[in-house]
């Protein structure tokens, strides 16, 4: 029985350049993540997340809390990722806990739209914003980004 190559795509006469890196990419991409531990926040608060590498395209922050947050719109946080470098937001519109309560030790998705492709070096942050008087924020914010 002849031996045989596995090779993870093929390549054709109709395969452009811009293809091969198409999948090439798609190939030796993967998902990352950095946590950041957030104790006791009480107070309207940017927490600086990472400063970006090269190739990076961000997804989302996930909160994990250890309350639950149920909250009216005079008592509420909203969130927004920002890349204060590029004094830009990640989202097109705040999420609030007055419209998406947090459940305690359940995931809190806040997921990135546009402005997902950071600069190297460019600084990330999320910022919490409270109105009236909310929970206090005790958790972890985790950044998913994949590397390309």
């Amino acid at each position: 029985m002849p031996s045989q190559t596995v090779r993870p795509f093929v390549y054709d006469a109709d395969v452009t350049a811009s293809g091969v890196n198409e999948r090439l990419s798609a190939i030796t991409s993967r998902v990352e993540s950095l946590a950041v531990p957030l104790a006791g926040i009480s107070s309207t608060t940017t927490i600086r997340l990472c400063v970006t590498g090269t190739g990076w395209i961000i997804s989302d922050v996930t909160y994990a809390g250890a309350d639950t947050i149920a909250s009216d719109n005079s008592n509420k946080w909203t969130f927004q990722i920002t890349n204060a470098t590029a004094s830009v937001n990640l989202m097109s519109a705040s999420l609030s806990t007055f419209t998406t309560a947090i459940t305690a030790d359940t995931a809190y998705a806040l997921t990135a739209n546009q402005n997902t492709l950071p600069a190297a070096s460019d600084v990330l942050t999320l910022v919490c914003t409270k109105t009236g008087t909310p929970t206090a924020l005790t958790g972890v914010a985790v950044l998913h980004y994949t590397l390309y």
